[in-house]
C-alpha cells in the first residue's frame, strides 16, 4: 500500500493536484484496503489542495465508514454529498444506503432509499443488504419480492442474510426454491451450513456443487476450509480439501492461502500452518494476521508476540485483525500491560481506530488480570458504542473467576434487563454464588 500510494502522489502531482479523479483511486485504495482514518486525513488534504470531490470520491470515503463508530463521519460526508448536488446520483446513494446499514442506523438507510423515486436494482440491492445487517429478514425479503423481475443477485444477497443471521432453515427453503442458481448460491448456502455449525453437511454441499459444474470461487474455499479447521477439527479432513484445492490451481487466490493456514491452526497442527506460512514473501499482512491468530488460539502467546514483532521489524503495518489476536494473547496468558500497550499504541503507532472485537478483547485482558472494576469502568466510560450481552457475559464470567459475587449479581440484573439471558447465564451467575459461598 506504501508503495502504491508514493506512485499515485507522483500521478497527482504530475497530473496537477486538482485533479480529482486521481486523487479518489487513492481514497479507493484506502478504503479497500481498511485504511478508514487515512482515507479521512487525504479528504482534508484534498480540502487544503482544493480539490473538488467526484461521485467516484463520495463512493471510497463512504465505503471506509465501516462499522457504528464512523457514523458521524458518514453524517458529514452526507451533508457534503447533499451540498455537491450528488444527492441524485444513484452510485453515491447506494454508498449512502450501505454506509448506514453498516454503521447501525437503519432508520437513515430507510430515509435515504424512500427518497428516490424509481430505485434501480443496485440501490434495491443496497436497501436488502441494510435490513440484513438489523437483522430485518421480512422487510429485505418485501424488497426482492416487490421487484418486477428479481436478479439471481438479488436473491442471493436475501440467501446470504439468512445465513449471517442465523436462519438455516429458511436458507434451505429459499436455497430449494431459487428460479436460477449460480456459484454465489451455491457459495451462500454453503456459509449457511458453516455459520450453524453444520461442517460435514457444509463438505457435502461443496461436494455437491462441484458436480454440479460450479467452479468455487474464494468465498466458498473459505467457507469449506473454515468447515475444516473450525467445525471438523479433523486433521485428514484438512489434507484432503487442501489436496484438491491445490491440484485445481486454487490454493494461491488471494484469501485462499490465508485461509489455509488458518484451518491447520485451528486443527492444532502449527507446524503445517508455519511451513505454509514460511513458503513464500510475507509481504502480505493477511498471513502475518492469520499465524499470529493461530499462535494465539493454540495459547502460544510467545510465538504470536515474537511474530508480531518480526511483522513490525519487516515493515509490514498491522490492521484490527492483528491486534485482536495480539490482545487476545496477551489477555490468555495473563500479560497485562504488554496487552494494554498494545491497545494505547493503535491510534499512537498505527493509526487504527479501535474495533468492537478490540475493545471485547481489552475488557477481556482487565477481567482475567482482576481489575474488574476497571473492566467495568472502561466499559461504561472508554467504549464508544453500547456494550452487548458478550461483553457484559465476559465481565461476568470474570467476575465468577475472582469471586466478586456483588459485581456478578449486579451484571447479571442488567443482563435480564437489557437482554433475553441465555442459559450461559443462569450457569455463570449459579457458579458465582457457589464460588461465592466457599470464600
Amino acid at each position: 500500500m506504501d508503495r502504491a500510494r508514493s506512485l499515485l502522489e507522483s500521478g497527482i502531482y504530475a497530473l496537477g493536484s486538482s485533479s480529482g479523479l486521481t486523487w479518489s483511486i487513492l481514497l479507493r485504495g484506502y478504503s479497500s484496503n481498511g485504511l478508514s482514518i487515512e482515507a479521512f486525513e487525504l479528504l482534508k488534504r484534498m480540502d487544503l489542495e482544493g480539490v473538488k470531490l467526484v461521485s467516484s470520491s463520495y463512493t471510497a470515503l463512504l465505503d471506509a465508514c465501516s462499522g457504528p463508530v464512523f457514523l458521524e463521519l458518514g453524517k458529514k460526508t452526507h451533508a457534503r454529498v447533499l451540498f455537491s448536488g450528488l444527492d441524485k446520483d444513484l452510485c453515491v446513494v447506494s454508498s449512502l444506503i450501505v454506509m448506514y446499514g453498516k454503521c447501525g442506523s437503519l432508520h437513515d438507510a430507510m430515509t435515504t432509499y424512500s427518497r428516490l423515486d424509481r430505485p434501480d436494482v443496485v440501490c434495491s440491492n443496497s436497501m436488502i443488504t441494510a435490513y440484513i445487517h438489523s437483522n430485518r429478514m421480512a422487510e429485505a425479503r418485501g424488497i426482492v419480492e416487490s421487484m418486477v423481475d428479481p436478479s439471481v443477485e438479488s436473491w442471493n444477497i436475501l440467501l446470504h442474510g439468512y445465513g449471517q443471521n442465523g436462519n438455516l432453515e429458511e436458507a434451505k427453503l429459499l436455497f430449494d426454491k431459487l428460479p436460477e442458481r449460480d456459484a454465489m448460491s451455491w457459495s451462500s448456502i454453503l456459509c449457511a451450513y458453516v455459520a450453524a455449525g453444520l461442517g460435514a453437511e457444509a463438505l457435502m454441499i461443496f461436494r455437491e456443487m462441484d458436480l454440479e459444474g460450479f467452479r468455487p470461487g474464494t468465498k466458498s474455499l473459505v467457507a469449506v476450509l473454515e468447515a475444516c479447521g473450525s467445525l471438523l477439527g479433523d486433521l485428514a479432513h484438512c489434507k484432503i480439501v487442501h489436496s484438491s484445492i491445490a491440484e485445481a490451481g486454487l490454493d494461491r487466490l488471494k484469501g485462499v492461502e490465508t485461509s489455509i493456514i488458518s484451518m491447520y491452526s485451528r486443527c492444532g497442527s502449527l507446524r503445517v500452518a508455519r511451513e505454509i506460512f514460511d513458503k513464500r514473501p510475507q509481504e502480505l499482512r493477511a498471513r502475518w494476521s492469520s499465524m499470529i491468530a493461530g499462535y494465539a488460539q493454540n495459547g502460544h502467546a510467545r510465538e504470536a508476540l515474537d511474530l508480531f514483532k518480526q511483522m513490525l521489524l519487516d515493515g509490514v503495518e498491522p490492521n484490527s485483525i492483528t491486534l485482536v489476536s495480539i490482545i487476545s494473547a496477551c489477555s490468555h496468558t495473563g500479560a497485562l500491560g504488554d496487552g494494554l500497550r498494545c491497545f494505547g499504541s493503535l491510534r499512537q503507532d498505527f493509526n487504527i481506530v479501535a474495533s468492537d472485537d478490540i475493545y471485547k478483547c481489552v475488557v477481556d485482558v482487565l477481567g482475567r488480570a482482576g481489575m474488574l472494576s476497571e473492566a467495568e469502568e472502561f466499559i461504561s466510560a472508554m467504549m464508544p458504542f453500547e456494550a452487548d450481552s458478550c461483553t457484559w457475559m465476559s465481565l461476568l464470567g470474570s467476575c465468577r473467576s475472582h469471586g466478586d459475587v456483588r459485581r456478578g449479581q449486579k451484571i447479571a440484573a442488567m443482563e435480564f434487563e437489557a437482554w433475553s439471558p441465555t442459559s450461559s447465564t443462569f450457569v455463570l451467575l449459579s457458579n458465582l454464588c457457589v464460588a461465592g459461598k466457599s470464600l
